[in-house]
């Protein structure tokens, strides 16, 4: 699987996607539509960014992004506060990077 259809925010009632070990590296803006969507895996693919409204994901509390390519995860406050659970090691972070996701992580997690 090397990409997914924008068409894919048309599944309102999607509550699980599960897309580990994939050659994704990028997600549809669409996306964000999934506010139904309670877990999203994302570990092990080749995902370099985020969409910026994965924010609107109002229900998520399940995110993993690690082992992916994500040299920066520019994921809103609002998000993280709502996650019981946020995995993100394996990702090329700069210094800064890791420093501001901890700080965030204690934070809310």
């Amino acid at each position: 699987l090397t990409s997914l259809p924008e068409n894919l925010g048309k599944l309102v009632n999607l509550k699980y996607l599960f897309l580990k070990n994939t050659q994704l590296t990028s997600l549809p803006e669409s996306i964000g539509e999934l506010v139904n969507l309670q877990e999203l895996c994302l570990s092990d693919t080749q995902l370099t960014s985020l969409p910026e409204n994965l924010g609107k994901l109002v229900n998520l509390k399940h995110l993993d992004l690690s082992n992916n390519q994500l040299t920066s995860l520019d994921l809103c406050e609002k998000l993280v506060s709502r996650l019981r659970e946020f995995h993100w090691k394996g990702n090329p972070l700069d210094e800064a990077e890791i420093k501001r996701i901890e700080k965030l992580m204690n934070t809310y997690l």
